[in-house]
C-alpha cells in the first residue's frame, strides 16, 4: 500500500510541477500585464510575454506542424495541428504567428489572397487606391515563445536577404486561450496538495508499521 501511495504521489508531483510552471504567465494575465501587439517596438517582444492585438496583413502560411496517426506501425492519417503565418506588425517587422484554430486559417488565407491581388493589380509600381486595401482583420491573444531553429531556418529561407533586420528572428507568437491559465493553476495546486496528503499518509503508515514490529506478539 505504501509503495502504491508513493507511486501516485510521484505522479502527482510531476503533474503539479508541470502545471505550476505556467504560474508566471497566469500572474501576468491576472495583473493584465499584456503587451499591445499593434504598439510594440521592433525587438520589444520577449520569450514569455503575453500579447493581444489584431493582424491585418499576412503573406500566408509558410510552415505547418503535422500529427501522424499510426496503426501497427503504418501511418494511416495525418492532420495539421498548427500553421505558421508570416505576418507584418504595425512597426514594419515580420513575425511568425502560430495558430491551431481552423477558423484562423480561413481568415488569414483570405487576407493573404486579398493582399496578393492588390500586389498583382499594382505590380508596375503605381500608387494604389485606399479603397483597394484589404480591410479584414483578425483579433487574437497569444504567448511569445523563443523561435526554434527549424522554424528559424524556414522563416529565413522564405524571407531571404534582410532577414536579420526586417524580421523578429528570436521569437514567434502563438495564439492562446488565456482562460486556460485558471484551470491549469488550480489543477496544479490540487496535484501539489494531493502529493503532500499522500506523503503524510505514507509517513503515518510507516510509523504504524514500525510500532507493530516493535510491540507486536
Amino acid at each position: 500500500m505504501r509503495k502504491f501511495c508513493l507511486l501516485i504521489s510521484l505522479v502527482l508531483l510531476v503533474l503539479s510541477i508541470a502545471f505550476l510552471m505556467e504560474f508566471p504567465k497566469w500572474q501576468k494575465w491576472k495583473n493584465n500585464d499584456i503587451k499591445d501587439f499593434n504598439a510594440v517596438k521592433a525587438g520589444e517582444l520577449m520569450d514569455g510575454d503575453l500579447v493581444r492585438g489584431t493582424i491585418d496583413r499576412t503573406y500566408g502560411a509558410i510552415a505547418e506542424r503535422e500529427e501522424s496517426r499510426k496503426t501497427f506501425g503504418i501511418t494511416t492519417s495525418k492532420s495539421t495541428t498548427m500553421q505558421y503565418y508570416a505576418v507584418i506588425m504595425d512597426n514594419g517587422q515580420y513575425v511568425l504567428y502560430g495558430t491551431s484554430d481552423s477558423s484562423d486559417y480561413a481568415t488569414l488565407d483570405r487576407i493573404a489572397d486579398r493582399w496578393q491581388e492588390l500586389f498583382e493589380k499594382y505590380q508596375n509600381g503605381e500608387e494604389y487606391s485606399e479603397d483597394d486595401v484589404p480591410t479584414e482583420t483578425i483579433s487574437f491573444e497569444g504567448e511569445v515563445r523563443s523561435l526554434p531553429s527549424d522554424l528559424n531556418n524556414i522563416f529565413q529561407e522564405w524571407y531571404g536577404e534582410g532577414y536579420s533586420t526586417d524580421c523578429e528572428n528570436a521569437i514567434y507568437v502563438v495564439r492562446t486561450d488565456y482562460s486556460r491559465f485558471n484551470w491549469i493553476i488550480y489543477v496544479g495546486i490540487a496535484c501539489a496538495a494531493g502529493t503532500v496528503l499522500l506523503w503524510i499518509v505514507c509517513i503515518v503508515m510507516t510509523v504504524k508499521g514500525k510500532k507493530k514490529a516493535q510491540y507486536g506478539y
